[in-house]
């Protein structure tokens, strides 16, 4: 609100207007000349009281500018000038979208733009995850933005921050998150822009065991790990020949002849770029079921894939039973001579399944020689056969 300060009688009031410059007539004595809803005159029934008052509200960066109030006397004309200087907050004119996508390796280049009275500073501002580059909170300080600056340094990232212009020399996803344009001129409300960075890389694929040893007829579960972005679909194939496998999803499983089924599960990370795990579950293994699986994904981004071999488990009973029913060792056997016979055992870890239950067998070492068993063997010349012979034998059998 514009006022004066000076006493005026009623019949003197004709004689006073305000005028904005250049030339523009707002009022002449008690009445309003110009048409614009938002300037009154004020107060309209004490005209007697002290001041004389123009009212514009409310106020736009159109009314900027010079007002003068005057009044003809006597012939002498006073006058008073007022400079109206209309604050506005800041308001961000040009910024890019919501989403801004980025190849993982890649420059970063852009603008933000920002008007206000007074001139708003537009800065930069990044939130990204934790166990990333946290640079903040989206708490807009001075302080913070430092922090940016620091931990920008210290991952050796070249970067140019001024009136508005970003460049960020190479992008990585542990930058994934959101990035802010902010203006600021001392006028509230602040104006903020937040985009959120999507940065693009190549699936990459890490199963959880490279090879697993399961029992004949039993179940078993394998795993691997997927992060891509964009998140492509998990295919799961079988031999040298990848040969795909048709595999459902193990939540809507109803027939029990199904050989196999799949569980995908994407992961909540603190990292914001998209994972996966998948389960591929192999129900009554047979003998065509051993050999190797591969988790592999192909996306715009590129391609990935990794194998699990998946081997017939054979339990220490069962080897030996295989080691005496070989037709090479059905030798005539008397109490004459005795040869140490060498038994290997796999040093094995045993494991379950957390979800369904399976136990796995995964070797952990080569085999080891844990015991010696004793057989006899004939001393006949012509059924004699040397230790050494017997020995390399049991070791063959017990390797293929």
């Amino acid at each position: 609100m514009l006022k004066t300060s000076a006493v005026f009688f009623i019949q003197e009031l004709d004689a006073m207007s305000w005028i904005k410059a250049p030339r523009q007539i707002l009022s002449l004595g008690m009445y309003k000349v110009t048409e614009d809803e938002r300037i009154s005159i004020v107060p309209p029934t004490l005209l007697k009281k002290r001041g004389f008052n123009l009212l514009i509200y409310p106020v736009t960066k159109a009314d900027n500018g010079m007002y003068r109030c005057s009044i003809a006397i006597g012939g002498d004309t006073q006058s008073k000038t007022y400079r109206l200087n209309v604050l506005l907050p800041p308001r961000i004119t040009k910024a890019p979208g919501p989403i801004l996508k980025v190849v993982e390796g890649d420059a970063l280049q852009v603008s933000c733009f920002a008007e206000g009275n007074p001139p708003p500073v537009v800065t930069w501002l990044m939130e990204v995850a934790k166990g990333g580059i946290q640079i903040l909170p989206l708490r807009f300080t001075k302080d913070g933005f430092e922090l940016a600056r620091n931990v920008l340094k210290s991952l050796s990232v070249d970067f140019v921050e001024m009136n508005g212009y970003l460049q960020i020399s190479q992008i990585n996803r542990q930058m994934s998150g959101t990035l802010a344009c902010q203006a600021v001129n001392g006028v509230e409300p602040k104006a903020v822009r937040k985009m959120r960075l999507d940065i693009r890389f190549p699936p990459e694929i890490q199963v959880a065991n490279s090879l697993i040893k399961q029992s004949l007829g039993g179940d078993t579960v394998l795993q691997c790990q997927v992060n891509a972005n964009p998140m492509g679909i998990v295919l799961w194939t079988f031999g040298k020949a990848k040969t795909p496998i048709n595999a459902s999803s193990c939540s809507i499983l109803t027939n029990k002849a199904v050989k196999y089924c799949v569980v995908d599960s994407r992961q909540k990370h603190e990292e914001r770029w998209p994972s996966v795990i998948s389960k591929l579950h192999i129900l009554r293994l047979t003998e065509e079921d051993f050999g190797d699986y591969t988790c592999g994904m192909i996306t715009m981004m590129g391609k990935h894939a990794a194998s699990t071999t998946l081997e017939r488990y054979v339990a220490e009973s069962e080897q030996s039973m295989r080691l005496f029913n070989d037709p090479f060792f059905n030798l005539p056997l008397q109490t004459t001579t005795t040869m140490p016979i060498l038994d290997h055992q796999y040093n094995l870890d045993s494991s379950k399944d957390s979800l369904y239950g399976y136990s796995h067998f995964r070797e952990k070492k080569k085999p080891l020689i844990t015991k010696v068993l004793y057989a006899d063997a004939t001393s006949a010349a012509t059924q004699t056969m040397p230790a050494i012979s017997i020995i390399l034998a049991v070791q063959y059998i017990l390797e293929r």
